[in-house]
């Protein structure tokens, strides 16, 4: 399902996502959403989690690594 999102942009960067999108036969839409799409799946910010991150499950690691 799609949902719409409002975002600000500046103009000038907006002129030339407008540009590219026309020279590539695509709406502002579908070329934004691609750029996000090609972002996040070079992001490195979704990365499985470490396997140590799951001793912090145990109440008493939690409290000792908060507390260093």
């Amino acid at each position: 399902m799609k949902k719409k999102v409002l975002i600000a942009i500046p103009e000038r960067l907006l002129d030339q996502i407008d540009l590219l999108a026309e020279f590539r036969s695509q709406t502002r839409s579908e070329l934004i959403r691609e750029a996000c799409r090609i972002h996040l799946e070079n992001s490195q910010a979704f990365t499985a989690p470490r396997p140590a991150m799951s001793l912090l499950s145990s109440p008493l690691l939690m409290e000792e690594a908060l507390a260093n």
